[in-house]
């Protein structure tokens, strides 16, 4: 019943998920992901320099790769989520 629920919801979230995170969004069962920034928005502000971190796989690719559709909207708002990375 609780999964039936969960792919009703969406994710909101300020920036494109990592695909760690866009996994956990899968396996939690939500049925859609929305975000703000893109994830080479974010690398343009914060940089590409450790190589810990950036990870060039989006998360459109990273829920098209499952079984059960999870829609993908965004970016959003990008302009006013980089200004928020700048403070």
């Amino acid at each position: 019943m609780i999964m039936s629920f969960l792919k009703t919801c969406t994710i909101y979230t300020s920036d494109e998920p990592c695909p760690m995170c866009s996994s956990a969004i899968y396996w939690s069962g939500l049925g859609k992901l929305t975000y703000g920034l893109s994830k080479g928005g974010y690398y343009d502000v914060v940089g590409r320099d450790n190589p810990d971190w950036v990870f060039e796989m989006s998360a459109r690719e990273v829920l098209k790769s499952g079984k059960r559709k999870v829609e993908v909207t965004g970016p959003f708002l990008e302009s006013e989520v980089v200004e928020l990375h700048r403070r």
